[in-house]
């Protein structure tokens, strides 16, 4: 609930309605919501991390062969300073609007 509908709620003075219940059952529902969705993240985590430990042994020759083109220090150079100049201007950009 937005902080306009909860302003909306409290002014309002319904007959009947008791608006400090009605906030506490909101807080719990979005408390319980919040508990859920970070159980489903760990959940997904866990599992991520657990595919990954088991695949890992079977791609290392895969990776290594992918990986010997990168070998010159000029293009590890080049890829490390795109990707701190991706995640340095990537909060700007999102919230470029």
């Amino acid at each position: 609930m937005d902080d306009k509908d909860l302003k909306q709620l409290l002014d309002a003075g319904v007959a009947g309605v008791d608006a400090n219940f009605t906030i506490s059952v909101m807080a719990r529902i979005e408390q319980r919501q919040f508990h859920r969705g970070l159980l489903r993240a760990f959940g997904a985590a866990l599992v991520i991390a657990l595919v990954l430990g088991i695949a890992a042994p079977f791609f290392d020759d895969v990776m290594s062969a992918l990986a010997a083109p990168l070998t010159n220090d000029w293009t590890i150079a080049g890829l490390l300073l795109a990707a701190g100049t991706l995640a340095y201007l990537r909060w700007p950009l999102r919230d470029w609007r």
